[in-house]
């Protein structure tokens, strides 16, 4: 593994845990808001029916966990390809 290569994935992991961790912040201390932010990003899609928005310990524990995992595949291979890309020039 080139090293930039792992620096690119855990910089994208690392951005990825703070968004994570503020995202969740704001979640427990605003719910009423955050639903209204989803909703909006959902394009108004109606969820009558669904409980408040809130964060439960394992949703935050393994979400997070996904997400970091993700973010650092996605940085790993975006720096391959990078570098790919640049060698054929």
């Amino acid at each position: 593994m080139k090293k930039h290569h792992l620096m690119a994935a855990n910089a994208l992991a690392l951005t990825a845990l703070v968004v994570w961790v503020t995202c969740s912040i704001f979640v427990t201390m605003f719910p009423g808001t955050a639903e209204m932010v989803t909703l909006a990003m959902l394009h108004g899609r109606n969820f009558a029916g669904t409980r408040m928005m809130q964060v439960t310990p394992g949703g935050f524990g393994l979400g997070g966990v996904v997400l970091v995992a993700y973010a650092w595949f996605i940085g790993y291979v975006h720096s391959a390809i990078t570098e790919k890309l640049q060698k054929r020039r």
